[in-house]
């Protein structure tokens, strides 16, 4: 057994410090050891949140930059579809007016949202689609004088008159007889009492009303009356009387309204009639007593036709321009926030021929329906429903012809009426372009030079139907 003090006590470890001062230097190399732990510890937070950053604020300045990107890229998409969209609308009106069925019918779709072109894009808008039949008016107009003039005029004589196989007795026509002629006509004839053809009823802006006339109808005879005018005295672009729609006669009293003839325009300032007398019994012959046309003039002048109605697409994008789309008098008009163009002509043709004579060629489009703004879905229908439709001037001839607009964009239609005129080759002296932006309205007007100016004009009648 080993004694205190023996040589054991001596195989201690040489290094570990004697009593107090081994357990203080224990103390402060785990002091060491934690302090550097903590310190690896804390570098690695610190390198760990400087990474989360980096990351965060890398990936704000890649969506910053990309999303609004990505959403102008959709929107630019959208924009360039919404106005492919309003083309089809455009022909699809018009090929209702050449449809041979009175009841066609058609649909257009509108995209009113953009497509996500990527799932990064910032939540996207629903523009707005806006039915209205009242914006955007059109008036075919000829322009009033000073003065009001009014008729009747009444023929109780026929003493002006050129006549074919008639008797003209006591102020009675009828067939040269008996035996009577099957047939003879009679046409009013002023040249002796004025010195021209035409009755003049003393006004470029003359509307007519009814005409009325007096006969007596025996079995197996009849008689019908036609009417023409012109704004020639001699009649020159009157349609020829085998184009003239036959008013058929009743036994007393006749009355007709005149503006429900093809060959009747309000606006003319001569007028013509003709009556036609036959009979399927020798025996017997119609008898025609009087005639009057009655007619009147006032200085605000002549409406021949009116129409409105507009159709119209307006965006709500983050990042483009607002821009609007709208259909109006057969026109497409795109305007932006720095202008707006036509980007589809509108059923309006103006040309000078080779006499020197300007035409004007107008297809008018009247929209009707409910007034309706719609918003909120990615697309809408529209139903397209043909009405009524006429032919009010078929190459009539007139002094001027004015067009009155109501439109809110003024300075897009009379830039497209400037251009269009400046390129048909009319004398500038020859037609006048006023725009007005704050009344927003639009005047053309289109003078002939002696020879009239030639007008076409129909009108067609398209009722709306918005669905979602």
């Amino acid at each position: 057994m080993l004694k205190p003090g023996s040589r054991y006590r001596n195989c201690r470890n040489r290094n570990e410090p004697e009593g107090g001062e081994g357990v203080e230097m224990m103390r402060l190399r785990l002091r060491r050891d934690s302090f550097i732990g903590a310190s690896d510890a804390a570098a690695f937070v610190i390198f760990a949140v400087l990474l989360i950053t980096i990351g965060v604020i890398t990936t704000s300045l890649y969506l910053a930059i990309t999303v609004p990107s990505e959403t102008k890229k959709s929107e630019f998409n959208h924009a360039a579809a919404v106005t492919e969209d309003f083309v089809p609308l455009q022909t699809s009106i018009r090929a209702l007016e050449r449809a041979e069925s009175a009841v066609a019918t058609t649909s257009v779709m509108i995209q009113l949202m953009p497509e996500k072109t990527s799932i990064i894009v910032q939540p996207l808008s629903s523009g707005s689609i806006h039915f209205s039949p009242l914006q955007g008016t059109i008036a075919v107009r000829l322009a009033g004088e000073n003065s009001s003039i009014s008729g009747p005029w009444t023929d109780e004589n026929f003493v002006n008159t050129t006549r074919s196989n008639l008797n003209l007795s006591s102020g009675e026509l009828k067939l040269v007889g008996p035996p009577h002629f099957p047939k003879g006509s009679a046409e009013s004839n002023m040249t002796a009492a004025e010195g021209h053809l035409g009755k003049d009823t003393g006004s470029n802006c003359t509307r007519y009303g009814n005409l009325t006339w007096y006969t007596s109808i025996r079995p197996s005879t009849e008689l019908v009356m036609k009417v023409r005018t012109d704004m020639f005295p001699d009649m020159r672009h009157a349609k020829n009387w085998s184009e003239c729609l036959e008013i058929p006669s009743q036994d007393g009293h006749n009355e007709f309204p005149l503006a429900q003839l093809p060959s009747v325009s309000h606006g003319h300032r001569y007028v013509q009639y003709r009556a036609e007398l036959r009979t399927y019994d020798f025996r017997e012959t119609p008898t025609l007593f009087n005639v009057s046309i009655n007619f009147s003039s006032s200085p605000e002048g002549v409406t021949l036709a009116n129409a409105s109605g507009s159709i119209t697409y307006d965006s709500n994008y983050h990042h483009l321009p607002s821009q609007v789309l709208v259909y109006e008098n057969d026109a497409v008009i795109k305007s932006q926030t720095l202008g707006g163009f036509m980007a589809r002509p509108p059923g309006i043709s103006i040309t000078n021929s080779s006499s020197g004579v300007p035409r004007v060629n107008i297809s008018l489009v009247y929209l009707t329906g409910t007034n309706i703004t719609y918003s909120g879905a990615p697309s809408i229908s529209l139903r397209l429903f043909r009405g009524e439709s006429d032919l009010i001037s078929n190459s009539s001839y007139f002094p001027k012809v004015t067009l009155n607009l109501t439109t809110d964009f003024p300075d897009i239609w009379s830039n497209w009426f400037n251009q269009t005129l400046e390129k048909s080759g009319i004398n500038e002296s020859h037609y006048v372009v006023v725009s007005n932006s704050t009344a927003r309205t639009v005047e053309v007007t289109v003078f002939g030079d002696g020879g009239g100016v030639e007008l076409y004009l129909e009108k067609m009648e398209v009722l709306v139907n918005v669905q979602a």
